[in-house]
């Protein structure tokens, strides 16, 4: 069941910090966006104080998302084989042959080194943010050809709407008031740091940003729509059901996909992997070096190239009884994530696929980690 977690107020998606870390007094800092234990517990706790049921029964209930959405336009996070010169000229990171006098220390064998599909010499522009699904479609199915025939202008790329900035941050100072005095108490002070769901350009504000969700038909079916708290210090939002699964259908333009022996992963949420930052279902034991099945296909494929981001924290806080504390640190493959393969045997369809978890562990595809989205990928020229 599609659901839309439209937030009361500010949310707070912790850093895996610890209260006060990190120098500048005591501060509850703020992920980008909510990962997915902070959706998928929310809905899990709902469903307790509701039925009451077991820990194990919770756990097993998935919850798919969350992504930002704004009057019914979907976005996910830019794919990093996209870069931009600072004049707004764009190129795609693509798998490329090392010329004769050239080296590269790469953490695979045989792995290709991702680079730009031009010989021009440029420093990027640093520019995060959410592409709109119908921008994603174009970039998945034609590359830099497809922007820039949608979007081009004298040679730069303006996306407009279809790119969505990262979600705004709300600061806030909290303090302890005697109620003897009404003076603050000595030392007693801290900040908080949110995610402010509202969209603002220069011009004027856009209706407040929501997120989509995909949460389990059992669990749906018993809480319907309900309000919960969010993320740390217990924020409200409001779960609303909606008919609108525009997000989760796989665009028709990937029909091009079905039985090609190039395909792109790029990960829509961050994901979680035996191997650190590449999947543990590559390279298995029974598998050659950089080969393996895509999870819930028989299709084998091969690892060609990758462009991975910095790992990001995961952490939180357990509240089943006689395993209540900090959960240990992990680390992420940020979402955005790209990876380049090779068919090696099979016919690959891309609906069979579409915003599936690929992670390794079972736990961590119920909780709606490693989302991916689906596109082709040429030779570098």
């Amino acid at each position: 069941m599609k659901y839309r977690m439209i937030p009361i107020e500010p949310l707070i998606a912790r850093d895996a910090r610890t209260f006060g870390s990190g120098g500048g007094g005591a501060r509850v800092r703020s992920l980008d966006w909510l990962t997915q234990t902070v959706a998928a517990g929310s809905v899990r706790t709902a469903l307790w104080k509701l039925t009451g049921e077991t820990p194990s029964y919770l756990r097993s209930i998935a919850v798919r998302g969350p992504f930002p959405e704004i009057g019914g336009k979907f976005y996910f996070p830019r794919p990093l084989d996209f870069v931009q010169t600072q004049e707004g000229k764009p190129y795609q990171l693509l798998p490329a042959e090392l010329e004769d006098e050239q080296s590269a220390d790469m953490p695979l064998e045989g792995l290709l080194l991702p680079s730009p599909d031009t010989e021009e010499n440029f420093k990027p522009q640093k520019r995060g943010g959410y592409w709109s699904l119908d921008l994603y479609a174009r970039w998945l199915c034609e590359g830099k050809r497809g922007l820039t025939e949608r979007y081009g202008r004298d040679g730069r790329v303006d996306f407009g709407d279809d790119w969505l900035d990262d979600i705004p941050k709300d600061e806030r100072t909290h303090v302890s008031i005697a109620p003897e005095t009404g003076a603050a108490g000595d030392g007693k002070i801290f900040s908080s740091t949110g995610l402010d769901f509202v969209h603002r350009t220069a011009e004027r504000t856009y209706a407040s940003i929501a997120a989509a969700l995909e949460i389990d038909e059992r669990a749906a079916r018993l809480l319907g729509d309900f309000t919960a708290p969010v993320g740390g210090m217990r924020r409200l939002a409001d779960f609303r059901q909606t008919d609108d699964d525009a997000a989760w259908r796989c665009p028709p333009c990937l029909d091009c996909l079905r039985g090609g022996d190039r395909i792109r992963m790029i990960l829509a949420t961050p994901a979680l992997f035996a191997n650190g930052w590449y999947p543990g279902w590559i390279g298995g034991d029974k598998t050659p070096p950089r080969e393996g099945i895509l999870p819930g296909t028989d299709v084998r494929v091969r690892l060609v190239s990758a462009v991975v981001g910095r790992w990001q924290p995961l952490s939180g806080w357990c509240h089943e009884k006689g395993r209540t504390g900090p959960k240990p640190m992990r680390r992420m493959v940020p979402a955005g994530s790209v990876y380049f393969f090779e068919v090696v045997a099979g016919n690959f369809v891309p609906d069979r696929v579409w915003l599936r978890s690929v992670c390794d562990e079972p736990q961590d595809r119920l909780d709606g980690f490693g989302l991916a989205l689906w596109g082709g990928w040429r030779e570098h020229k």
